[in-house]
């Protein structure tokens, strides 16, 4: 009888593997991708750009808080890793830190104390006056003079010194992570050892080494140590935060 070949299956073959073109193949594939990519994955990634970011955020960021929340804000280097992360605290004062004095006698029921100088002086600072530092805010200002809330309490002498209580802690809003640069970034600032406070009314006021108020624009160096770049971010007395590369 003759047998119906069409029936009988076909012998199947397993796949053991790929053939050598096609290992070939993909390898261009993959290689071709990788020449196309490597600029792609530079082009995002700018650790410079990054940092020029992240400092000019952090500036206009307490600057702003400065003014809504009526309080002063400064930002510094961190003592402890002063090239590579910020420091920025919140006072619970209005302004930053001034000195003055009485240029005359004050009798302990006196509220309106003459001063040398206001500067640095705003309504809602608690002060030290001499040997009294209580319950001493002010209430007004104007060049020469300060109005306090209620009577001073005790005599102080002309000569006296009249300077803020400031009372500075970290401010719990921005964290270690938002504070510290990308790898390879380190920043160094003119004057060096610099203090910048933001009064409330969103005013700069610039630190040298010494803690001397200084009339100048604060320029932060930012430096990839890798690649040799730099660009720098300045803050000019009025407050604004401009970039320059």
């Amino acid at each position: 009888m003759w047998k119906n070949f069409s029936q009988i299956p076909a012998k199947t073959h397993s796949n053991n593997g790929y053939t050598l073109p096609e290992v070939m193949a993909a390898v261009v594939i993959i290689g071709v991708l990788a020449v196309i990519a490597g600029p792609v994955k530079s082009w995002f990634e700018n650790p410079l750009a990054d940092a020029t970011n992240q400092t000019v955020g952090i500036l206009n960021i307490i600057r702003m808080r400065a003014i809504s929340t009526t309080s002063a804000y400064r930002i510094q280097p961190d003592p402890l890793d002063p090239t590579t992360k910020f420091r920025v605290e919140i006072a619970q004062t209005r302004g930053c830190e001034s000195s003055t004095q009485l240029t005359s006698d004050e009798a302990a029921t006196e509220t309106q104390l003459e001063v040398a100088s206001t500067n640095g002086l705003v309504i809602g600072d608690s002060v030290e006056i001499g040997s009294d530092s209580e319950d001493n805010e002010i209430i007004a200002t104007d060049a020469s003079s300060i109005t306090l809330g209620q009577p001073l309490g005790t005599t102080q002498p002309a000569n006296a010194t009249v300077e803020l209580i400031n009372n500075w802690f970290n401010d719990p809003n921005l964290t270690e992570e938002d504070l510290t640069l990308p790898k390879d970034i380190e920043v160094t600032g003119t004057p060096e050892n610099w203090s910048l406070c933001f009064d409330s009314r969103g005013i700069a006021n610039l630190y040298d080494a010494s803690g001397t108020i200084v009339n100048n624009t604060l320029t932060l160096t930012l430096t990839n140590t890798f690649r040799g770049e730099d660009s720098q971010v300045q803050v000019l007395q009025g407050g604004s935060v401009t970039v320059t590369n």
